[in-house]
């Protein structure tokens, strides 16, 4: 009767040690190298990292080559007089990537003694190491990819951009030269024809495209006013006026000037500390004559992120920090309870765009009782996305 007795609690401890989880999961903070013997691997939780996008245009004004002679031949005085660029604000858009957090490795620590099970446990992680999932064979999509748009600085070689300045830069000048010659006691002069090769002047330039101009509104006006004779199609007249509008606003140009735009894109980021409520970051200075310039500029105005916590989860980590045992002998996975922030980026006071974002470093870590191992996790912020509590 005793043997029966003893073979019904030596099968019910055994029966009782399999259910052991057979893993502790210990933040690596707490790990001791000397003690550490059993085997296992690391995973870590995610923090949030704030990306600004800026887009900028970038407007450029080019002096005509004969703006000076603009009023005196076309009777224009609202031109462009000199070279210069100006910069806009155009877009601002606020995202957020995510990362391993160093502070917040953990290490599974395995134990094949307590339960034999123990090696069959299955985590999926990122490629930073970040857990997405614990024995789900249904699979976690892990993309984290981030495109970077860098900016190239470019030559501004505008040498070309009037092109229709004259080509050609020479012209005949003939001066009629008298000779005296004399012959036998008899002078008399001769009229010598010398020609040579001169370079015209800007303003001989400027009066030739002037006339040129001048030439094409008089062929404009013939059109409208029905002064040739052969009786053009519609389409025909149209498309030689449109043609004599392009010529003519191309020529205007070598005397108004022109403009040009490109558009800029800036990224910033910016990781936000766990231990603050309010942020105030100066990301650049932005000058309308400038653009964006270094945050340590002393020129332009000061553009800064500003983030402010939502507190959402306070009453949250006071229960949690209440019922903390800390004689418990094994912790499950650690999983991480995000917190929202109002994020604005703003030119001196003035807002220039706002969000409300998920920022994981401002939430709370808990951990999962150690008999929940099937588990999966969103990996852009730690937090369970679904747990099977079926024994």
């Amino acid at each position: 009767m005793n043997k029966i007795i003893l073979f019904f609690l030596i099968l019910t401890l055994a029966s009782c040690k399999s259910h052991e989880p057979g893993f502790n999961v210990v933040p690596v903070s707490e790990v001791n190298e000397s003690e550490n013997s059993n085997e296992g691997l690391y995973y870590a939780l995610p923090r949030t990292r704030i990306m600004v996008d800026v887009q900028v245009k970038k407007t450029m004004s080019f002096r005509g080559p004969y703006a000076e002679y603009a009023s005196k031949y076309l009777g224009l005085d609202n031109v462009t007089e000199e070279n210069k660029s100006s910069f806009d604000i155009q877009d601002i858009k606020i995202s957020t990537i995510y990362e391993a957090d160093p502070e917040q490795f953990y290490f599974v620590e395995l134990n094949y003694e307590d339960n034999p099970r123990a090696a069959n446990l299955m985590l999926e992680l990122t490629e930073s190491g970040i857990i997405a999932n614990v024995n789900d064979t249904a699979g976690f999509n892990t993309s984290n990819q981030v495109v970077f748009m860098n900016d190239k600085e470019k030559n501004d070689d505008f040498s070309k951009t009037f092109s229709y300045i004259p080509d050609k830069n020479m012209y005949e000048k003939v001066d009629t030269v008298i000779q005296e010659v004399t012959r036998d006691t008899v002078t008399f002069k001769k009229r010598v024809l010398k020609r040579k090769m001169v370079q015209k002047t800007t303003e001989q330039k400027a009066q030739e495209a002037a006339d040129f101009i001048l030439k094409v509104r008089e062929q404009k006006m013939n059109l409208i006013t029905g002064y040739q004779e052969t009786p053009y199609p519609q389409e025909t007249m149209e498309y030689m006026f449109d043609r004599l509008k392009d010529m003519e606003d191309k020529y205007l140009k070598l005397f108004t000037g022109m403009q040009a735009s490109e558009t800029l894109n800036y990224r910033f980021s910016f990781t936000p500390p766990d231990n603050v409520y309010r942020i105030n970051e100066k990301l650049f200075r932005f000058s309308e004559e400038k653009g964006v310039l270094e945050k340590g500029s002393e020129q332009g105005e000061i553009v800064s992120l500003e983030i402010n916590r939502q507190r959402r989860t306070k009453n949250m980590y006071e229960h949690i920090k209440a019922n903390y045992n800390k004689d418990k002998q094994r912790n499950g996975f650690y999983y991480r309870l995000p917190e929202d922030a109002n994020i604005r980026v703003k030119k001196n006071e003035k807002p220039l765009a706002e969000v409300i974002l998920q920022i994981s470093q401002f939430g709370v870590v808990n951990s999962l009782p150690a008999r929940y191992n099937n588990l999966r996790f969103y990996p852009s912020s730690g937090m369970i996305k679904t747990v099977n509590t079926k024994e």
